[in-house]
């Protein structure tokens, strides 16, 4: 069973880098529009979102074929339904608004990684760009987790798509949280897929 999520995975992946290519600019299928014309910046918006993508249908698929008796999903998301969590997932794999992403010079004081505004479009602050590579996932010798980019997107688009809220920041804060403040906070769906990938990819 675990060989057909790594599998699905890897579909997804593919996909994803197949895409990479796309100019800054363009509508991107199943997606946001990339509107950062940095040149610098633009590539790493675009794969972090890619990533991103990947990332949350993997996590649909772990959950399919794991339950949600499974350690990762009980440290998570505690005694919530498979489908609720899901839903999250799946609205970010399955992306396909027209909001856009962009890369300001700067954001107010106080920001984090990111801007979002009511019609759903991010723009991604200065500090977006020093959160590593989805690579690091697998190349990383802490205990901890590590902090990508790509579980930024996740956690932003979560907020964007669907209104999941902010109850706690880190890793461990979250897993404390109760079932029903997991499902409104980021970063429980962001810890997760960082968390599933690690588990089954490195």
């Amino acid at each position: 069973m675990l060989s057909n999520i790594i599998v699905h995975l890897g579909l997804c992946v593919a996909l994803a880098l197949s895409a990479a290519s796309t100019p800054a600019g363009s509508s991107l299928t199943k997606r946001h529009v990339l509107t950062c014309l940095d040149p610098t910046n633009a590539p790493i918006i675009q794969q972090g979102y890619l990533d991103a993508k990947a990332m949350s249908a993997f996590s649909t698929a772990y959950i399919s074929a794991r339950g949600t008796s499974d350690p990762l999903f009980t440290q998570y998301f505690k005694t919530n339904t498979a489908t609720a969590v899901q839903a999250v997932f799946n609205a970010i794999a399955l992306d396909n608004s027209v909001q856009g992403l962009g890369c300001p010079a700067s954001c107010p004081s106080g920001s984090g990684v990111a801007v979002t505004d009511a019609a759903g479009d991010i723009d991604f602050c200065p500090s977006f760009y020093t959160f590593a590579s989805t690579n690091a996932i697998c190349t990383s010798s802490s205990s901890t987790l590590p902090l990508v980019r790509a579980g930024q997107v996740i956690a932003q688009l979560s907020k964007v798509l669907s209104n999941v809220g902010s109850k706690a920041g880190s890793c461990g804060d979250s897993a404390a949280l109760s079932a029903a403040d997991s499902l409104q906070n980021r970063a429980s769906f962001s810890c997760f897929a960082v968390s599933v990938y690690k588990a089954t990819q490195c």
